[in-house]
């Protein structure tokens, strides 16, 4: 959107597609990020992220979810249900 006001729903998007990365294993495109949840988020993402992700990148900014509150607590709840990965894994 040229000339469009730059605000924190930017910075969530990029938050949300840098997650996306992080569980997908690639940055999804706009054109392809509904093709990537139907394909590899239930293999590889769990569902509450891959709900996050779509809140955080949704294409239209005042739909984004905006509350980081909500966010990290979605990111904490993970973090405490998984174990880390070893490098190269």
């Amino acid at each position: 959107m040229a000339g469009a006001e730059v605000d924190t729903s930017a910075d969530i998007y990029a938050l949300g597609q840098m997650i996306a990365e992080l569980w997908g294993g690639r940055v999804p495109s706009r054109a392809n990020l509904g093709r990537l949840w139907k394909r590899d988020a239930e293999d590889q993402m769990p569902r509450d992220i891959g709900d996050l992700v779509r809140g955080m990148t949704a294409p239209e900014p005042s739909r984004r979810t905006t509350d980081l509150g909500d966010i990290i607590e979605v990111l904490k709840a993970q973090q405490d249900q998984g174990e880390a990965a070893e490098p190269g894994d």
